[in-house]
């Protein structure tokens, strides 16, 4: 019974799945045989590879698109093994992992020019001298934002993908979806939050020369085909006294309803970034997660696979409303 168990797959629950030793073993083996070729980031063959794997495409899809809950954890994928004494390196496999969910997904990975040296794929772990910083390379908690809403929402992430390579601290990221947030807001903050009387700051990962980059006059709130999405971030700020209130009690109710999850080696979680809320405990010991954005709308990246902010900023035929 042990071994018919551990030959198929597993769907846990909506919202996660386990794949089986043996199928685990057949993705390894398909993405090593790539290693051997030089690494592209465009490449569709890491996509591929995962479509004809036991991998469940739709039920993810339905999660991030169709679904209340709009987020999904794979559990058990190969990933790079790391030596007792390991330093941040190379991640063949780990890289085609990410790359390879997001390509069965249909979805494109990009990178900012002025984000992590415009880097695509994004090594996040404790950096000596930013440990105080609310970052993913700090250690205190980093409380929960959606990613980059300084930006607007054709030049923000659709998805994040996190995978983990060590987490020897447990530190569980916070993840609070829409559906369990909203409701809880009373109607008066509730209406004020979806006002074009909010301002969001770009975040410290990026470098703008000593500039400052505000988005103004857009709302936290709004309904979009049929669900609610966020644009929230720990610079949100307003001159309106409700307002004011209201993004007081916002992150509060956020934090009560968030969820805990630890990702273990070989485990990773996406999630739908304008219908999720997500964050981080803080790091105590070592840990290293290995992420990437992803996007349904490629019309802003370039040919270097880096979305250019000033580009999008200034973009008239861009929606710079949320």
């Amino acid at each position: 019974m042990d071994t018919l168990v551990d030959t198929r797959t597993q769907l846990d629950d909506d919202n996660s799945f386990r794949l089986s030793d043996h199928d685990k073993s057949q993705l390894t083996d398909a993405l090593r045989e790539t290693c051997a070729e030089p690494f592209d980031i465009r490449s569709t063959r890491y996509g591929q590879i995962f479509a004809s794997s036991m991998i469940p495409v739709d039920a993810i899809q339905h999660a991030l698109w169709t679904s209340g809950r709009p987020y999904f954890v794979l559990r058990n994928l190969p990933h790079d093994l790391l030596a007792p004494d390991w330093q941040i390196g190379e991640t063949p496999i780990a890289s085609r992992v990410l790359l390879g969910v997001l390509g069965c997904l249909g979805l494109h990975p990009f990178g900012y020019r002025q984000e992590k040296k415009g880097a695509i794929l994004h090594d996040m772990y404790p950096i000596p001298g930013a440990e105080e910083t609310f970052s993913n390379a700090g250690r205190v908690p980093f409380v929960l934002h959606t990613e980059n809403p300084y930006l607007p929402r054709v030049a923000r992430p659709t998805v994040l993908l996190l995978l983990a390579l060590n987490n020897d601290s447990d530190t569980a990221t916070q993840l609070v979806c829409a559906e369990d947030l909203v409701p809880k807001l009373s109607d008066q903050h509730d209406e004020a939050l979806r006002q074009p009387i909010f301002s969001f700051r770009q975040s410290q990962s990026f470098e703008l020369n000593g500039y400052y980059v505000h988005a103004t006059k857009t709302p936290v709130l709004r309904k979009f085909n049929g669900g609610d999405e966020f644009r929230w971030s720990i610079t949100t700020s307003t001159t309106d006294p409700v307002g004011q209130q209201a993004i007081v009690e916002f992150p509060k109710i956020a934090q009560r309803e968030a969820m805990d999850i630890v990702l273990k080696p070989g485990e990773l979680l996406i999630f739908n970034n304008w219908r999720c809320l997500h964050g981080r405990g803080a790091v105590e010991g070592k840990r290293w997660i290995k992420r990437v954005y992803g996007t349904d709308d490629d019309s802003l990246i370039g040919k270097d696979g880096l979305i250019d902010v000033w580009g999008a900023l200034a973009n008239p035929d861009v929606d710079h409303s949320f």
